[in-house]
């Protein structure tokens, strides 16, 4: 598996600003070919670091869109279930999880309509305090300044991914960059476990 360096970092931090920027003007700033700048977005692409590309749209200019902040307290053990409960719902935007057991969602819809997203809410998860404010504008700047090196994380043990590294593909088309063999036959296994129970569960 190749190693990514910081080419690959100002290919993100200028697609991350504007994903419509030409190959050729990518080339242009990091000094590459601009079919050398498009195998490396494959590449990252290929390997989950970037998984698809959006629009950023100014929502205070449409009417009719309510913002609300919304924080849900719950056991620590739970978060995770929130968060995939609301994470496949088109009206929530982004979602923030911190250690201490806090989900934190901004979410776009009419009070009537998250007034019934929260009360199902607290009612399937223990959520043990919940509090709503209303967004009046927003901004959204993710950077990648700030890493050291740049490298890809192994989604197993936390280590750098290097060149020994794998890329693990398992049946649900879930891709994870591992660092070593053992890592990739980890969660391979875990997937296995996780589908017999499912299986035994049915």
């Amino acid at each position: 598996m190749p190693e990514f360096d910081d080419i690959d970092r100002k290919i993100l931090q200028m697609l991350m600003m504007d994903a419509r920027r030409s190959y050729r003007d990518i080339a242009d700033i990091v000094d590459r070919s601009a079919p050398t700048v498009s195998n490396r977005v494959d590449r990252l692409h290929e390997h989950g670091i970037i998984q698809r590309f959006t629009l950023d749209i100014d929502r205070s200019l449409i009417a009719d869109n309510d913002a609300s902040l919304v924080f849900l307290h719950t056991r620590p053990h739970a978060t995770e279930e929130i968060i995939d409960e609301l994470a496949p719902n088109e009206n929530v935007e982004h979602i923030f999880q911190t250690i201490d057991g806090v989900v934190i969602a901004k979410i776009v819809m009419s009070d009537q309509e998250l007034d019934s997203l929260l009360t199902d809410l607290t009612e399937e998860f223990p959520i043990t305090e919940c509090s709503v404010e209303t967004l009046l504008d927003s901004v959204w700047g993710p950077r990648l300044e700030s890493i050291g090196e740049f490298g890809v994380v192994c989604t197993v043990c936390g280590n750098t991914v290097t060149t020994e590294g794998e890329s693990v593909e398992i049946e649900s088309g879930d891709r994870h960059l591992v660092c070593c063999t053992s890592c990739a036959s980890l969660i391979t296994d875990q997937y296995e476990q996780l589908r017999e129970n499912n299986s035994t569960q049915s």
